[in-house]
């Protein structure tokens, strides 16, 4: 499966990104967030690990709406 790319923007800092592969990309563009759908529990959103440019964070991502800053300093990912 492809994953969805994703680019965000100063006008559009929070994106819909569950159940799926997808690519985060924040307004500066200077790196990619990866992430790969891994399930979900029987009630609750989608989960995700998280790939950085190439490295795999610990834990998971969870959730489907993530917001970033404008900055592109900062993103959320649900816990």
């Amino acid at each position: 499966m492809e994953s969805h790319k994703i680019q965000f923007t100063e006008k559009a800092l929070s994106h819909w990104a569950g159940m799926g592969d997808h690519v985060l990309i924040p307004p500066d563009g200077n790196y990619e967030i990866a992430l790969k759908y891994e399930g979900e529990p029987p009630h609750g959103d989608s989960y995700h690990t998280v790939i950085v440019n190439g490295r795999q964070l610990p834990g998971y991502a969870r959730g489907c709406i993530f917001p970033m800053s404008a900055c592109s300093s900062f993103v959320a990912f649900g816990c």
